[in-house]
C-alpha cells in the first residue's frame, strides 16, 4: 500500500510540472495580513465557527476507526467507508454552484456545520459498526459542503487585498488550529469518558 501510494503520489507530481505557471501577486507579509484580519469582528466569528468545526471533526475522524475497532469492525469495512466518504464528495462537488447560488455561502455553511453535528450523534448510536458505511456518506454534506462555502464566503468578507492571506487562515483555522485542538480533546475525553460521549461532545 505505501509503495503504490508513492507511485500515485510521484506520478501526481509529473502531471505537476506540467501546469501553467499562474501569475503571482504581491501581497503584504502573512502576519501583518493577519493583524488585519483581526480587527473585522465578521472575520473573527467566522474563524471562531471554523474552529469549532475543525475540533469537532477531528474528534470524529481520529477516534471513530478506533471505536469500530473496538466493537469488532474489521479492515474491509474501513476500505468502504473511506470509499464512501469519497463518493459522497463528488455530487456534492458537481452541484457546489447550484447549492451556493441557491443558499448562499452562509446558508451552505449552516448546513454543513448541522450536518457534521447530525453525523456525530449518529455515530454515538450505532447498532452495528457496519452502519457507519451509511453515516460517512454524509461527509460530502459536511466536509465538502464546508469547504467550498467556506472559500466563497471568505472572497467576500476578506478585506480588499486580504483575499490570499484570508484565504490561508481559514485553511490554518479547520485543519491545523481545530484539528489540533480537537485530537487532544478527543483523546482525553475518549479515555475519561468514552467514544460514546465524546462524539455526542462534538456533535454539540
Amino acid at each position: 500500500v505505501f509503495l503504490l501510494f508513492g507511485a500515485l503520489m510521484a506520478s501526481a507530481a509529473l502531471i505537476a510540472t506540467r501546469l501553467p505557471i499562474p501569475v503571482v501577486v504581491p501581497v503584504e507579509p502573512f502576519f501583518v495580513s493577519i493583524q488585519r484580519l483581526a480587527r473585522d469582528r465578521l472575520w473573527m466569528g467566522f474563524l471562531g465557527a471554523v474552529v469549532l468545526a475543525g475540533v469537532g471533526y477531528a474528534m470524529v475522524d481520529n477516534f471513530l476507526l478506533i471505536h469500530l475497532k473496538a466493537q469488532g469492525a474489521g479492515e474491509s469495512l474501513f476500505g468502504l467507508m473511506i470509499a464512501a466518504q469519497g463518493l459522497s464528495e463528488i455530487p456534492v462537488f458537481f452541484f457546489s454552484g447550484a447549492l451556493i447560488r441557491r443558499l448562499m455561502p452562509r446558508g451552505v455553511l449552516m448546513m454543513a456545520f448541522l450536518v457534521y453535528a447530525l453525523r456525530a450523534l449518529l455515530y454515538s448510536v450505532l447498532p452495528d459498526p457496519t452502519w457507519a458505511v451509511g453515516v460517512h456518506m454524509l461527509h460530502g454534506l459536511s466536509f465538502s459542503a464546508m469547504l467550498v462555502a467556506g472559500v466563497i464566503y471568505v472572497s467576500r468578507i476578506a478585506p480588499p487585498g486580504l483575499n490570499a492571506s484570508a484565504q490561508s487562515a481559514f485553511g490554518v483555522a479547520f485543519m491545523a488550529v481545530g484539528r489540533a485542538v480537537g485530537a487532544l480533546l478527543g483523546a482525553q475525553l475518549y479515555d475519561s469518558i468514552g467514544a460514546v460521549s465524546m462524539f455526542r461532545v462534538a456533535g454539540a
